[in-house]
C-alpha cells in the first residue's frame, strides 16, 4: 500500500512520509476490511475537511482509491504470501493456514486456486476464536 499510496501521490503536497504513514494506518484498521464487497471505489480517510488535493482525488481529508489500484496493492500481499508459502511447501509442510481476512472472495480465490495448484490443504479460519480449535474452519483442497 505503500507504494501505491507513493506513486499516486508523488505530484502531491500528501507526499510525506508522515501523511504516507497515517494513510497506511488507516488503510490497514479500514479500507482494508471493507475490500472485496462490490464497491467500484473507497475511500481512504485520513485528515481534516481542509485537506485537498482534487488532482489526485483528496478532498475534504478522503483519498479516493479505485478497486483496480487496491487490487494492485493486495496482489503484492498475495504474491509475497503465495512464495513464503511455496518455499514452506517445498520443505515438506503441507498445511495452509488462512485468517478471517481472506474471507474476501477474490483474495479466497486468489490463495486456494494458488494453493490448490501446490497440493496444499487450505485451513480457512473463519474467526480468531476458531485457532487453533477445529470450530469455524472451512478446509479447501
Amino acid at each position: 500500500m505503500q507504494n501505491l499510496l507513493e506513486r499516486k501521490l508523488r505530484a502531491s503536497r500528501f507526499n510525506d512520509p508522515e501523511d504516507i504513514a497515517v494513510m497506511v494506518s488507516r488503510f490497514e484498521e479500514t479500507t482494508k476490511r471493507q475490500f472485496g464487497d462490490n464497491a467500484a471505489e473507497y475511500f481512504l480517510r485520513f485528515g481534516t475537511s481542509r485537506d485537498n488535493d482534487p488532482k489526485v482525488d483528496i478532498t475534504r481529508g478522503r483519498l479516493k482509491l479505485r478497486k483496480a489500484e487496491v487490487e494492485e496493492a493486495f496482489s503484492d500481499v498475495v504474491v509475497t504470501i503465495t512464495r513464503s508459502c511455496s518455499r514452506l511447501l517445498a520443505k515438506g509442510t503441507a498445511k495452509v493456514r488462512t485468517g478471517q481476512f481472506t474471507v474476501r472472495e477474490s483474495l479466497t480465490y486468489k490463495n486456494h486456486s494458488t494453493f490448490f495448484l501446490l497440493g496444499a490443504l487450505v485451513n480457512q479460519y473463519t474467526s480468531s476464536a476458531s485457532w487453533p480449535n477445529t470450530s469455524g474452519i472451512r478446509t479447501f483442497r
